[in-house]
């Protein structure tokens, strides 16, 4: 059954979530995660998080009648789909492209830094370009 959804903007309690799903899921659902020590990839790559969420916009999709429901996230900026996470059990209910549209991420111009096995499984074919990362 398709859960009721709403998008919001994080607050300050989503940040954790955020943190953890992203570090986790791109440790273990991307080949830069599998290629370096876990003990490594979680102390550096925080500090990547760290400067794309300062310098992003992001979305979090939770339950309508609770928002400490969370089903996911967008960390975004502009054009650039920086990270997009949907917890396992809501996957394939809309939620990542309900996610985008609020976004107002045109598709067609769309370019993601973070490609995961999941990504590269759609459909939907995506301009991936990692090295946004490192242009201020």
């Amino acid at each position: 059954m398709k859960p009721e959804i709403k998008i919001r903007l994080p607050v300050p309690e989503d940040i954790a979530f955020i943190y953890a799903t992203w570090l986790n899921s791109y440790c273990h659902d991307s080949y830069l995660g599998k290629s370096v020590r876990s003990s490594i990839f979680h102390k550096e790559y925080k500090e990547v998080i760290d400067r794309i969420i300062q310098e992003s916009s992001a979305l979090v999709a939770c339950h309508t009648d609770d928002e400490n429901v969370l089903f996911g996230y967008l960390i975004y900026k502009d054009n650039t789909a920086h990270y997009s996470f949907v917890k396992e059990a809501f996957r394939r209910f809309g939620i990542a492209e309900l996610l985008l549209k609020e976004s107002n991420i045109a598709l067609d111009q769309m370019v993601i830094t973070h490609k995961t096995f999941y990504l590269a499984d759609m459909k939907q074919k995506f301009n991936f370009n990692p090295f946004l990362l490192f242009k201020k």
